[in-house]
C-alpha cells in the first residue's frame, strides 16, 4: 500500500498580512519615479540635466495651465455651478478631461515595467500589483486633467467659497473619471482577448477607443450647444452629486453616482484579476522588418524601429479608430458645429512623442559608423510619413463630408506641422522608456499642455495678422524655427550619448 505524501502546512506568522493595495500603490509610485529619474538622467547624460528637464517640463505645464485660465476668465464669470443645467455641464468636464487622459496615460504605458519585474518575486498578488499599477494611472491622468481643466478655476473656487463642502464633491468627481476609464479599459480589453481572441496591442487599442467614445458621448450630451439644454447620464449622476455636496438637494439625488462609482470600482477589480500582459492573440499586431537583409535607407530603418513599439501602435489604432467614428458622425450629419475635425488632427500630431525612446538603444550602430547624427533627419521623416497619411485621411473625409473647405485645412497645416516637430521635441527631451509607465504619460502631459498653448498662441497671432501674405510669413518662420529647435535638441541628446 502506498501512502501519498503529506501536504505541507503552511502557517502565517501572526500580525503579518499580505500588503494591501494602498501599500503596494505607494511602492509602486515611489519606485516607478525613482526608476523614471534615473532613466532619465541615463538618457540625458547627467542628474542635472534630468532635474533641468523635468523642472522646465512642470514649469510648461503649470504657465500653460494659468495662461488658458486667464484666457476663459470672461468666458466663464458669472457661471452659477449651482444651477442643474451648469452643475451638470460642469460636472461633466470634470469627470471627464481627467478620464481621457487617464485613457491617453494608460495608453502609453508598457504591459511590463521594470517594477512589476521586481514586484514578482515579492510576497504580494498579481491582482493587488495591477490594481497598485491601476491607482498610479489614476494619480496620472488626475494630475494632467486638473491642469486641463484649469479653465474653469475661477467657477469652482467661487462655489468652493461659497459652499466648502463642494471641495469633496469635486475631488470625488475628479477620481471618478479615472476610475471609469480604467473599468471601461478593463472590461472591453477582457472581452477582446478573451472572448474575441485578439491581440494585446489591438486589443488595448480598441479598448482606449471604446472608453474615450463612451466618455465623449456622455460629455457631449451634457453639452449646452446647438440650443440643447444639458442631458445624459451626467444629469442624474454627477450633476446631482455636485449639487448635493454643495448643500442643494437631497442625499437621494446623490445616490445614482455613488453607484456608479462602486460599480466602475469593482469592475475595475474584476477586470484587474485576469493577466493579459505578454499574451500574443492570432491577430496580434507585429511589424516586421522592411527587408531581411540590409536595410534599403536610414528612413525604413526609422520608420520600421518607430513601428516595433507596441505603444505607438496602440496610439495609432485609438487615433485612427477616433477619425473614423468622426467618419461616420459627419456621414450622418455634414456638419462639424462641436470643431472636433481640428482636434482630431491637432490629435493626430501628437504620435511623434514616442519616436525617439524606444529607438535610441539603436543609435550606436550611427555612432560605429562614424555619423552618430545620421537618425536626426530619417527619424523626422519616419514620423511625417506617417502623420501625412492620416492627415491625408482624415483631411480628405473632412473637406468632402463636413462643412470644411479645403483653404480651412490648407491654413491649419503649417501649424499642425510646426506641432508633430515639437512632439518630436518633447519626444526627445523626455524620452518614452521601454521600462517604465511614468515616461509616457509625462511626456504626453507636456506635449499636450505645450500643444494646447501652442495652438491658442498661433491663433491668437494670426487673428492679429492683416493680411494672408502675413499670415504665410508667420507661418514660415514657425516651421523653419520649429526645424531649427528639433536639430539642436537631437543633435545635443546625440552629444550627451557619446559623452
Amino acid at each position: 500500500m502506498t501512502l501519498a505524501p503529506a501536504r505541507p502546512r503552511v502557517r502565517r506568522l501572526a500580525g503579518r498580512r499580505p500588503p494591501g493595495v494602498v501599500t503596494v500603490g505607494r511602492s509602486v509610485l515611489w519606485l516607478t519615479l525613482r526608476v523614471w529619474f534615473n532613466d532619465l538622467a541615463r538618457t540625458l547624460g547627467s542628474r542635472a540635466r534630468a532635474a533641468a528637464a523635468v523642472a522646465t517640463g512642470l514649469g510648461l505645464m503649470m504657465a500653460a495651465a494659468a495662461w488658458s485660465g486667464v484666457l476663459a476668465r470672461d468666458s466663464v464669470a458669472g457661471v452659477d455651478i449651482l444651477d442643474p443645467g451648469a452643475a451638470t455641464t460642469v460636472a461633466a468636464l470634470v469627470v471627464t478631461i481627467p478620464a481621457i487622459t487617464t485613457v491617453m496615460a494608460h495608453m502609453y504605458a508598457p504591459p511590463r515595467t521594470l517594477v512589476l519585474e521586481m514586484l514578482t518575486v515579492m510576497p504580494v498578488s498579481r491582482t493587488v500589483t495591477r490594481l497598485a499599477v491601476g491607482l498610479l494611472t489614476c494619480v496620472l491622468g488626475l494630475v494632467l486633467g486638473v491642469l486641463l481643466l484649469a479653465p474653469l478655476a475661477g467657477p469652482v473656487l467661487d462655489a468652493v467659497v461659497a459652499a466648502p463642502t463642494s471641495a469633496l464633491g469635486f475631488l470625488v468627481l475628479g477620481l471618478t473619471g479615472p476610475v471609469l476609464a480604467l473599468a471601461l479599459i478593463g472590461t472591453v480589453t477582457v472581452l477582446l482577448t478573451r472572448v474575441a481572441r485578439a491581440g494585446d496591442i489591438v486589443a488595448q487599442g480598441l479598448a482606449g477607443l471604446a472608453a474615450a467614445v463612451a466618455l465623449g458621448a456622455g460629455l457631449v450630451a451634457a453639452l449646452p450647444v446647438n440650443h440643447y439644454e444639458p442631458g445624459g447620464l451626467h444629469l442624474v449622476t454627477s450633476g446631482p452629486f455636485l449639487r448635493w455636496s454643495a448643500g442643494v438637494g437631497s442625499v437621494v439625488e446623490a445616490l445614482p453616482h455613488v453607484g456608479l462609482v462602486a460599480a466602475g470600482t469593482l469592475v475595475a477589480w474584476l477586470a484587474a484579476r485576469h493577466d493579459i500582459s505578454g499574451r500574443e492573440g492570432a491577430r496580434s499586431v507585429r511589424p516586421v522588418w522592411p527587408s531581411q537583409t540590409i536595410v534599403a535607407s536610414l528612413w525604413r530603418l526609422e520608420l520600421a524601429q518607430v513601428l516595433r513599439y507596441p505603444s505607438n501602435v496602440v496610439v495609432l489604432v485609438l487615433l485612427n479608430g477616433l477619425g473614423l467614428l468622426g467618419l461616420a458622425w459627419s456621414a450622418l450629419g455634414g456638419q462639424d458645429g462641436l470643431g472636433l475635425g481640428a482636434l482630431l488632427l491637432m490629435a493626430l500630431s501628437c504620435w511623434g512623442i514616442g519616436a525617439f525612446g524606444p529607438t535610441a538603444g539603436h543609435h550606436w550602430i550611427h555612432r560605429t559608423a562614424g555619423r552618430p547624427n545620421a537618425w536626426v533627419w530619417p527619424k523626422l521623416g519616419a514620423v511625417l510619413t506617417v502623420w501625412l497619411a492620416m492627415i491625408a485621411v482624415h483631411g480628405t473625409w473632412l473637406v468632402l463630408l463636413t462643412d470644411w473647405m479645403l483653404i480651412d485645412l490648407l491654413v491649419m497645416l503649417p501649424v499642425l506641422f510646426v506641432e508633430v516637430v515639437v512632439s518630436c521635441t518633447i519626444g526627445i527631451v523626455l524620452p518614452v522608456s521601454l521600462n517604465n509607465s511614468m515616461a509616457g504619460a509625462f511626456s504626453e502631459g507636456v506635449a499636450l499642455m505645450v500643444l494646447v498653448t501652442l495652438t491658442g498662441a498661433v491663433q491668437s497671432v494670426t487673428g492679429a495678422l492683416p493680411d494672408l501674405l502675413s499670415m504665410a510669413g508667420f507661418h514660415g518662420a514657425l516651421v523653419v524655427g520649429a526645424l531649427l529647435v528639433y536639430r539642436t535638441v537631437a543633435r545635443a541628446a546625440s552629444a550627451a550619448d557619446r559623452a
